[in-house]
């Protein structure tokens, strides 16, 4: 019979929060779908750490103020504005009919097969 009191109790202060909060112009919104905790394991001393995730005393703290450089230098304005330039000449050079269209194709299977190929050579120049 407690037991029965008490839910009954919960229930009607429950209905009370929610006209309560209606009343003031809230609404409730479904709560998001629970996701499972992550599984944390303590250890009881330092030693017990790997070496990699252990923290280091360095005596100096991080400085991320340092400029960020670029793995590679980036093509400059007068290259691009250059390249520009040869590929507007060809195709105008295609459509006035100032080159055969083998010459034109041969010219694009040259230009595709550089940027097929500058990729791994930057990445190989990069890594040496």
């Amino acid at each position: 019979m407690v037991i029965i009191r008490q839910t009954a109790r919960t229930a009607i202060l429950g209905a009370i929060i929610a006209a309560a909060a209606t009343a003031a112009g809230c609404s409730t919104q479904p709560l998001p779908p629970t996701q499972a905790q992550p599984v944390v394991t303590v250890t009881a001393d330092g030693a017990s750490l790997q070496r990699e995730t252990a923290p280091r005393n360095t005596g100096v703290y991080p400085s991320f103020s340092d400029p960020l450089t670029a793995a590679n230098a980036q093509m400059s304005d007068d290259e691009a504005t250059k390249m520009q330039g040869r590929l507007a000449s060809l195709a105008h050079a295609r459509r006035s009919g100032a080159i055969s269209e083998a010459e034109y194709q041969r010219r694009v299977a040259e230009m595709r097969k550089l940027a097929a190929e500058h990729g791994a050579e930057a990445q190989a120049e990069i890594t040496n």
